[in-house]
């Protein structure tokens, strides 16, 4: 699928009813996967394409029919009605997205129905149903870091913060998409969803009369815990994605300590103890607050995500490692 700029003009009504979707969109992470799979991929999906693909073993070649060409947003509205087991003959004008032909649906349904949607069934097997709660992890992790975002800066910093994929000038956000489009919102709700797979960005509903997604690629930290489940068992990528230190100093900080305590715990200086929590502090990863003379801190929200979506993550918070 071609990348092409989509271009959305928010208004003030828009910019005030702004969401962040709870829960991952299925059926646009199997649309978006699938587009990797026979791709050269970035060194994130490295080990979930090499299970993946040898899970697969070509069990859904039926599937390129529905899940390459045409609009992403058709596509994943096509995989969603199939998931949902929505009738083939309600699919827009009757054809599936990328049919070669585009002959009507009806025509097909006695030969390929049952053959697509057990294709569908085996590559959500293969590549997404085994690897769910940790990408759920992930997904959770980055909406933790959207609300952060939002409520420090509000829309238009949450709007600006979506990546490099996607550009905020008000009143305008461009992202690429697969069709070049303009929508106006004209005071509609905006969901915005972070996608594990999704390598650009998205626009979904535009023809909806209520609200419109926007789904854009998950930060790199959050795509690494959604991933982490690929790791080597008993390895923990926390001290990987912040340093051995930090990631102990973190763990341990499920109970308020102050900076005093927290440098004798881990055997360090309380300077190197301050600059530590700094840095955890400026990631939203704890909270810091005064009592009489002494800075006290504790793990925030976005942290203790960050710590339960992570494997191995009790191991570190014994002393004996630190």
């Amino acid at each position: 699928m071609g990348a092409i700029v989509t271009v959305v003009y928010f208004d003030d009504d828009s910019l005030a009813r702004i969401g962040i979707a709870r829960q991952p969109l299925l059926e646009a992470e199997i649309a978006f996967s699938h587009q990797l799979i026979d791709t050269r991929v970035d060194p994130q999906f490295a080990a979930w394409h090499f299970v993946a693909r040898g899970r697969l073993r070509g069990s859904t070649s039926v599937l390129p029919a529905i899940l390459q060409g045409g609009r992403v947003a058709d596509v994943i509205d096509t995989v969603g009605r199939i998931i949902r087991g929505v009738g083939f003959d309600t699919l827009r004008g009757g054809v599936l997205p990328g049919e070669a032909d585009r002959r009507p649906w009806s025509r097909l349904r006695a030969s390929r129905e049952q053959q697509i949607k057990a294709a569908l069934h085996s590559y959500h097997q293969a590549a997404i149903a085994p690897y769910w709660r940790q990408f759920l992890a992930g997904f959770n992790f980055e909406r933790s870091r959207l609300v952060r975002v939002a409520e420090q800066g509000g829309p238009e910093r949450l709007l600006a913060d979506l990546g490099p994929g996607l550009r905020w000038y008000r009143p305008v956000l461009s992202l690429l998409d697969s069709v070049a489009a303009t929508l106006h919102l004209r005071g509609r709700r905006v969901l915005i969803l972070p996608s594990l797979f999704c390598q650009s960005g998205a626009l979904l509903g535009e023809t909806d009369d209520d609200h419109v997604k926007i789904i854009y690629p998950m930060s790199s930290i959050s795509r690494s815990i959604a991933l982490s489940g690929l790791a080597a068992r008993g390895s923990c990528p926390l001290p990987e994605l912040l340093g051995r230190t930090r990631a102990a100093i973190l763990c341990g900080l499920t109970r308020a300590d102050n900076t005093t305590g927290v440098a004798a715990r881990w055997g360090i200086t309380p300077a190197t103890a301050s600059r530590h929590l700094a840095i955890l502090r400026a990631a939203g990863l704890i909270h810091s607050w005064r009592r009489a003379n002494e800075m006290q801190h504790a793990i925030s929200p976005m942290g203790h995500a960050l710590v339960m979506s992570t494997t191995g993550a009790v191991d570190i918070t014994s002393e004996k490692s630190a």
